[in-house]
Parts: C-alpha cells; structure tokens; sequence
C-alpha cells in the first residue's frame, strides 16, 4: 500500500485533494480530526489542554470551546505550549499510527 501525505496552509486544496482521492478508493486519515479526538472531554490530551489554558478553553458542552481555542491560536503562543505542555501533536501522531496500523491488520 502507497502512502501519500497532504499538507497545506488554510484554504489550499486539501480537502478537495483528499476527497479525491477517497473517491479513488483510498484510506484517507485526517489529522485534523483525529487532533480533535485526541482532546475529546476526558481523554488525556482534554486533561492536558485544559492544565495548559485554564478552564476558560471548556464550553459550555462540556468539550474544547473552539471559538476560545481559535483565539489561542492566533495569539502567536498556541504551537509552542500546544507542544511543551499537552503533548498534543505527539497524540496526533500515535492515533495516526494506530489507524494505519489497523489498516494493514
């Protein structure tokens, strides 16, 4: 099986990309989901965002507030705590090797 990854700025093709080649008969992983999965309330990555940014970063649902998470975003200091205090992108990544590895099972 061919591995291919797509990466891009906002609003470059992506999606369109990927729904391609979805359509081609591909397994498409999106990271982008799994990043939100991976700090869905209660797993370690919510735990670990929630310590980084405060309670205020909880909607009212209960989940991340990405309207507050976007604020954060933008702010410049996101990528840098994101990846010293959650250990999101690592989390990324081992779901992503999780889903290929069951890909192959």
């Amino acid at each position: 099986m061919k591995t291919i990854c797509l990466t891009g700025g906002l609003a470059s093709g992506k999606s369109t990309a990927s729904a391609f080649f979805a359509g081609q008969g591909a397994h498409v992983i999106d990271a982008d989901k799994l990043g939100h999965r991976v700090y869905e309330p209660g797993t370690p990555g919510f735990k670990k965002v929630v310590a980084a940014f405060g309670d205020d970063v909880v909607a009212a649902d209960g989940g991340i507030d990405r309207s507050v998470g976007a604020v954060i975003a933008f702010s410049g200091v996101f990528i840098a705590v994101m990846r010293r205090d959650t250990g999101r992108h690592p989390l990324v990544v081992f779901a992503m090797l999780l889903v290929i590895t069951s890909l192959f099972g």
